[in-house]
């Protein structure tokens, strides 16, 4: 998806973006609760990238900035959180908010790489699948300069799980599958050969959503892969998850999350 694309998918999004993410429970006896948008992912984000109050930290692809002011209230952080996002009108949403400690910077993946800044932490949430896979070396390139000595990025994408998961039906897996196909396994190569020290946890547990809930996600392409979907293919993915499902939609929820450490 070109940017312009993805900016106008977002832009349609972000009144409705939290809320979206909101409806997706973790079971009361997962093992690990990554709430992708509450306060134990938050948790999670600030225990992988040992963050600590003096630090100056960048949220990158930051959306409506919810998990950034998570993070700077929870770590009780001196300075604000750098949100950084291309589209205003996701940044709007914070405002509007009153999301604290927190600064905004309305900017793409590969322009923020060639600012002159210094920081501790970068978190990529959700966003790295739509970095140009064509200017992934001359992103992190220019981020591996920005970033203090031992400072950490944090990369946290969906895994891979081909029989099931969000979007719930197969030309949407399949789909999702395919756009974001080989991208671990580029990112740990890529941040290695930068100098990167690269590990990886894996957090998965079970979750539900409603029917109603997913059929409505669908429906308002709450996913950005479903904007390379057509209105036809939209409406035989409802379709399906009407017929193919109980009211209750049980599935695994998979995240990877990529750690680097600057030497």
């Amino acid at each position: 998806m070109d940017q312009n694309a993805l900016n106008n998918h977002y832009k349609d999004l972000a009144e409705n973006y939290d809320e979206s993410f909101s409806k997706l429970t973790v079971d009361s006896e997962a093992k690990t609760k990554f709430d992708f948008g509450g306060e134990n992912g938050a948790r999670v984000i600030i225990k992988l990238m040992d963050i600590k109050r003096d630090d100056r930290m960048v949220d990158l692809g930051a959306g409506t900035c919810k998990t950034a002011g998570l993070v700077a209230n929870l770590a009780g952080l001196k300075y604000p959180v750098l949100c950084v996002d291309p589209v205003q009108e996701m940044l709007d949403i914070a405002e509007k908010n009153n999301v604290e400690n927190i600064e905004t910077m309305c900017s793409t993946a590969e322009d923020f790489a060639k600012q002159d800044m210094k920081y501790d932490k970068l978190l990529i949430k959700g966003a790295v699948h739509h970095f140009p896979v064509n200017k992934m070396r001359e992103i992190f390139t220019g981020i591996k300069k920005q970033l203090n000595d031992k400072g950490v990025i944090l990369i946290n994408k969906s895994g891979a799980n081909r029989t099931g998961g969000m979007p719930f039906f197969k030309k949407g897996i399949q789909t999702r599958c395919n756009m974001q196909g080989g991208l671990t396994e580029l990112l740990e190569s890529l941040l290695a050969d930068l100098g990167f020290h690269v590990e990886k946890q894996i957090f998965e547990d079970d979750a539900t959503i409603t029917k109603n809930e997913a059929i409505d996600s669908i429906k308002n392409r709450s996913l950005s892969v479903l904007s390379a979907l057509s209105d036809e293919d939209i409406e035989e993915g409802i379709e399906e998850v009407d017929r193919e499902y109980d009211d209750i939609i049980s599935y695994k929820r998979i995240y990877e999350m990529i750690i680097a450490h600057k030497s």
